[in-house]
């Protein structure tokens, strides 16, 4: 593994147990679910059960398991034997990831914005020090993911998706539920140039997205504009996508460290 390389692969691992931790830090009563009476978990599939380690453990070992999860993803931030610390880090989050939905019977376990980091997190744990591919590889799936978001849009609506008169009823539909904060709603919805510019550059960024894996040039314009376009959800149809931050993956961050502190090195690590 080059410098280059171990630069990017620090970078990722920061990223992603920055991600996670806002997200495990931003829900501090999951291990409460502990304490929601035994029916609750009744009506979740035994295999599911089995699946997810949704049992109904005592509230002792759940904190006990939610403070493990923590600890186990600071040591990994600082790079403490991440062979270790990121598997588990990996195990604990694919747990709790899945209480809030299966008990909540929220319909889609992926809307809670785990899945890339926990498979981010086993790459961190199986990849060797002299080994470039774990990077690449969550780049990719990340890539995957918006690239299939474009893809489902086309299967459920074809092109009709990337109308305006499409998408002004979907931010309508979000402003009358009354539960977001949609201060860019009535202006958006009013104008039918903008609902048509942004209904078609939406469906143009995730279709095209993976070429950020082969164009720097595209890289530069598409992982922008893709953050640009979270904002722009946020605000008009109060979505907050909460892996935003995985998007500086696509960053340089070796060529962003040579500029800073030209001919620095890392040193390896044993």
């Amino acid at each position: 593994m080059t410098n280059a390389d171990r630069t990017n692969f620090a970078a990722m691992r920061i990223i992603i147990v920055l991600n996670a931790l806002w997200l495990v830090l931003s829900r501090p009563d999951l291990p409460r679910f502990a304490s929601l009476p035994v029916v609750f978990f009744k009506q979740i599939p035994r295999i599911t059960t089995i699946r997810f380690a949704a049992f109904h453990f005592p509230a002792a070992i759940e904190w006990t398991l939610y403070i493990a999860l923590i600890a186990s993803l600071i040591a990994v931030a600082f790079d403490i034997r991440t062979q270790f610390t990121a598997f588990a880090a990996a195990l604990l989050l694919y747990r709790f990831a899945a209480l809030e939905p299966l008990i909540g019977s929220i319909s889609s376990l992926w809307f809670t914005c785990y899945t890339h980091l926990i498979l981010g997190l086993i790459f961190i744990a199986i990849a060797r020090k002299d080994e470039r591919w774990p990077v690449t590889a969550f780049r990719t799936l990340f890539a995957l993911y918006y690239f299939f978001c474009g893809w489902a849009k086309l299967l459920a609506a074809g092109l009709h998706w990337a109308t305006a008169a499409n998408l002004r009823a979907s931010i309508l539909a979000q402003e009358t539920r009354y539960i977001f904060h949609t201060p860019w709603a009535a202006t958006v919805a009013s104008s039918n140039a903008l609902c048509l510019t942004l209904a078609i550059s939406t469906l143009l960024l995730e279709l095209l997205f993976p070429i950020v894996l082969i164009s720097r040039r595209a890289r530069a314009i598409i992982v922008p504009a893709t953050l640009l376009g979270h904002l722009g959800i946020a605000l008009t149809m109060g979505l907050l996508f909460l892996n935003w931050p995985l998007l500086f993956i696509y960053v340089d961050w070796a060529a962003v460290r040579e500029r800073i502190r030209p001919g620095a090195t890392i040193p390896s690590i044993a």
